[in-house]
């Protein structure tokens, strides 16, 4: 039945071997719309980047604006049930209440138009109270983008940290996306809908499929070699029962095609990763033009290199020869020219990409052990962590410093009380690990609030190894 209903029309796959919860988180994000709000922090010069990115959206990107004031004065001068309320509601100095907003926005909202998908909320909600209510009565909010000022900081209303408002809420749910001026590439990022992915290049003795492996491991990711997908694509397009070896040149679509495949099964099965392509399957051009179509902007690219001497240590080790001959010195000159010629040519390609970090040449005429060490300092993550007493909350100064550094804010019992409480695989994995311990005595002293439930989900209960695969 099911595949005749997925040939035969538009068919979503819902999982009912789950929990409730689980079951209707899934049909809601496939019949939910993209509802982002776009917010500034107050001053001039970021309302000004908030318009930019509404009107960008709106012109160039099929967004459509709901502003909530036009709505509610079309609704009045309309004379309609609601407006009526919101009339007398008004008239009478009264707030409007969030169900009045949930009825004016829920049938423009859900219209049943199918181009009618992407919405941009344009004052309304403005407190954590309207949030909870809009998102269990309409539909989920995609992210709060916080158009701010240009420079290092994020100004705190009134400098504040102890506001919790919806900007702090959002941030503690990786909600909250700060944008100094419109980039449409960006923007994709922040929803999710962009493609990490980055480029190592090298000749084949320069170390760098070492490096691309390296760089995975310190990015959570995935090593996308050209080399082994073509291989893959040979043995596909040649059958089960192969007559002879392949001949001539794989089609560049099709190792595309299987790159895209590769993806594609990630996602399905919800993998969120990073990709490492460890050299190009083509030019830097057709490459550029491909990945940018198929996948966006990559997040960076290192070249990687070495002196001449260490190629030649590594072409004698490859080849089990004792010297180098004329000949091999000039193969690898040869390399060594292409290689960098091919690097020129990508660093012209990825010059206009605005997002993409162009990191300086890696030399690996080193130890395995200086290579990754320096591969550390480039790749994994600065880290604060915060030691503070129970008596003391800080939960929400946290979040909004997040927010006025750039950073995010990892609550760790908040995340592995979210998943057990949501009976989700890893929530699973962290139960089945969970024993026991004997927390500080400062959480029994009197007065000490944990709202957070922090004795009995903190990480000290559970297996290191799991906590430490949430938090990547």
């Amino acid at each position: 039945m099911m595949p005749f209903l997925e040939k035969s029309c538009k068919t979503q796959v819902i999982d009912a071997e789950q929990t409730i919860g689980q079951t209707i988180k899934s049909i809601r994000s496939f019949v939910e719309p993209t509802i982002v709000h776009v917010r500034s922090i107050g001053t001039d010069s970021s309302a000004q980047v908030k318009g930019e990115i509404m009107k960008s959206l709106c012109e160039e990107h099929e967004f459509i604006e709901l502003n909530v004031s036009d709505l509610v004065r079309e609704e009045c001068d309309r004379r309609t049930k609601l407006g009526q309320r919101l009339l007398q509601a008004y008239s009478t100095g009264q707030q409007f209440s969030v169900e009045m907003y949930v009825q004016l926005l829920q049938p423009v909202i859900f219209s049943g138009h199918d181009d009618r998908t992407k919405f941009l909320l344009n004052g309304f909600p403005e407190t954590t109270e309207q949030v909870n209510a809009f998102e269990e009565k309409c539909c989920r909010l995609s992210a709060i983008i916080l158009a701010s000022d240009k420079g290092n900081t994020i100004d705190i209303k009134n400098n504040e940290l102890s506001l919790f408002n919806i900007d702090s809420m959002f941030q503690k749910e990786f909600r909250l996306k700060p944008m100094d001026s419109w980039d449409h590439a960006k923007f994709e990022e922040h929803l999710g809908n962009q493609i990490n992915y980055g480029i190592v290049t090298g000749h084949a003795l320069s170390g760098r499929n070492n490096v691309a492996k390296v760089v995975a491991e310190l990015m959570n990711g995935k090593v996308l070699d050209p080399e082994v997908v073509t291989e893959a694509v040979k043995k596909r397009l040649l059958g089960p029962e192969p007559e002879g070896e392949w001949e001539g040149e794989v089609p560049e679509s099709e190792i595309e095609k299987d790159i895209m495949a590769i993806v594609e099964a990630d996602r399905a099965a919800g993998i969120k990763c990073s990709y490492i392509f460890d050299g190009l399957h083509t030019s830097a051009p057709k490459f550029c033009e491909w990945a940018n179509e198929a996948l966006g902007q990559a997040a960076f690219w290192l070249p990687v290199s070495c002196d001449s001497a260490t190629a030649g240590e590594r072409f004698k080790a490859k080849n089990e020869a004792d010297e180098l001959s004329e000949d091999n010195v000039a193969e690898l000159k040869e390399m060594d020219d292409v290689a960098k010629a091919a690097q020129e040519e990508l660093a012209a390609c990825l010059g206009e990409a605005s997002n993409t970090k162009v990191y300086d040449c890696l030399l690996t005429n080193k130890s395995d052990e200086a290579v990754k060490g320096e591969l550390t300092g480039l790749f994994r993550a600065k880290i604060v962590i915060v030691n503070h007493s129970p008596s003391l909350q800080v939960d929400t100064p946290c979040a909004n410093l997040a927010i006025r550094f750039h950073m995010l804010y990892l609550s760790v019992h908040q995340l592995i009380r979210e998943n057990i409480k949501n009976n989700t695989a890893m929530g699973e994995r962290l139960m089945a690990s969970r024993q026991q311990r004997q927390l500080s005595e400062a959480f029994h002293q009197v007065g000490v609030m944990d709202a957070q439930d922090e004795m009995q989900y903190s990480a000290v209960h559970f297996d290191i190894h799991v906590v430490m695969e949430l938090v990547q």
